[in-house]
């Protein structure tokens, strides 16, 4: 009786959308107005737990070797808490529509403030009680993460774009940060890794259009031979994507919510806004 009203969701995707019909004994009205033709979205928020997506590599040419002598893609998750975590049954899976791809093995556990590598080459056969493999592969070009408890309730994901051959998608500060592209620290802590320096660009040198971006998605257009990594920011300062370019990478915006954004690469910062 406070005139405020709520609801509780159990978030099993990455946004919903929604509409509000409101009625008394004489009217009713939608809002937005143009209901089923136009919506709210409220995008999954997950306040932070203690298993954490830590670094994930999606593009491994000489980093690390599986036990098998392999160069596979891996993803590694991190306990921030002091007691160890028995995260066996929960799942991993590289589709929001598919959250229980692939199940971590019974009575896996990560000890307090440790780490879990698993490596994401398609092939469980090879999996050991020291050794474990997922049933799909990562994209260098991007994709998304996700991490699900055994009852798939959404507990940690992340989006990446293109990546760099032999660097990471990682968070710095460790476990806690937003995800950036790093040197690799495979199985250790995050502080240690580097960006590298800065490319320097002309004003000119980055292009972004059209901007104001719809819903199709924006090109980012970079005038050098090096391919760059970049980091697009919300107002917030946090992460909204992350990837490298040589010369045009197309960012998908369909999804992001309507404003001003920042585009960080080299020594270059550029705003984008999302109609």
């Amino acid at each position: 009786n406070d005139g405020v009203f709520g609801i509780g969701l159990k978030m099993t995707t990455l946004s919903i959308e929604y509409y509000i019909w409101a009625e008394n004994n004489v009217a009713g009205i939608f809002s937005p107005e143009r209901a089923e033709h136009e919506f709210y979205k409220v995008n999954a928020f997950l306040s932070a737990g203690d298993i954490v997506l830590n670094e994930i590599m999606a593009s491994n040419a000489t980093t690390q070797k599986d036990p098998s002598g392999q160069y596979d893609d891996w993803i590694e998750l991190y306990n921030k808490s002091t007691a160890a975590v028995n995260v066996g049954g929960w799942f991993i899976s590289d589709n929001a529509d598919k959250l229980a791809k692939w199940r971590i093995p019974t009575n896996t556990t990560i000890p307090a403030n440790g780490y879990l590598i698993i490596w994401a080459d398609e092939d469980s056969s090879q999996n050991t009680a020291t050794s474990l493999h997922a049933n799909f592969k990562l994209s260098s070009a991007g994709e998304t993460v996700l991490l699900s408890k055994s009852d798939t309730t959404l507990v940690d994901f992340t989006t990446f774009g293109a990546q760099r051959t032999d660097y990471t998608y990682a968070r710095r500060p460790n476990g806690t940060g937003n995800f950036i592209i790093l040197t690799p620290t495979f199985n250790a802590n995050n502080n240690t890794a580097t960006t590298g320096t800065a490319e320097i660009l002309a004003e000119n040198d980055v292009q972004i259009f059209p901007n104001p971006a719809h819903t199709e998605g924006v090109m980012l257009k970079v005038n050098s031979e090096k391919k760059l990594n970049f980091q697009i920011y919300n107002t917030l300062g946090q992460t909204i994507y992350s990837g490298s370019v040589l010369n045009e990478q197309m960012i998908d915006t369909r999804y992001w919510e309507r404003g001003l954004y920042i585009v960080k690469i080299g020594n270059r910062s550029k705003k984008l806004i999302v109609q």
